[in-house]
């Protein structure tokens, strides 16, 4: 959370470990079945905080769809980022903002382990978007698997 700066080295390292995991888990057999056959993913079903999802899709060539119960990449005036320890006051244009603050701020923290990783592991050019622009802009499906009695759904 943005709010807690003191806790960005511990959440860095979990981050890059969840992210360099993907790779494995689209390219290899399960590690704890010891029958487990080789195995290549055909698709990818992942949620946000992963942020290895788009990058092993795009080395393999294969679709992507995000599922999470908050909201996300998509920014709405309604709220903001879940992320961004904002208050929840509806209908305000710093609430869509929160959406891209949130990805800059974060993915901008991992860009260099996101590239090093991109080039020496999934041999893939290196990239200077953020995560949600990527995603956005290549119009991925995100699943909101929430209750309009949780989270309402937003107007726009």
């Amino acid at each position: 959370e943005m709010k807690h700066p003191e806790n960005i080295p511990k959440k860095t390292k979990m981050v890059n470990d969840i992210m360099k995991s993907c790779w494995p888990a689209v390219t290899q057999p399960d590690p704890l079945d010891p029958d487990s056959k080789q195995f290549i993913a055909d698709v990818v079903i992942s949620n946000p905080p992963t942020m290895g999802h788009i990058h092993v899709c795009e080395a393999l060539g294969i679709p992507l769809h995000i599922m999470f119960p908050q909201p996300w990449y998509y920014g709405t005036t309604d709220y903001p980022h879940p992320m961004s320890g904002l208050p929840y006051i509806e209908g305000r244009k710093r609430n869509y903002a929160s959406y891209a603050q949130f990805d800059v701020i974060s993915v901008g923290g991992f860009m260099r382990s996101i590239n090093c990783w991109r080039r020496k592991t999934l041999e893939l050019p290196e990239v200077t978007l953020g995560l949600s622009t990527a995603i956005t802009s290549s119009k991925i499906p995100f699943s909101a698997m929430w209750s309009p009695a949780f989270v309402p759904k937003p107007k726009d």
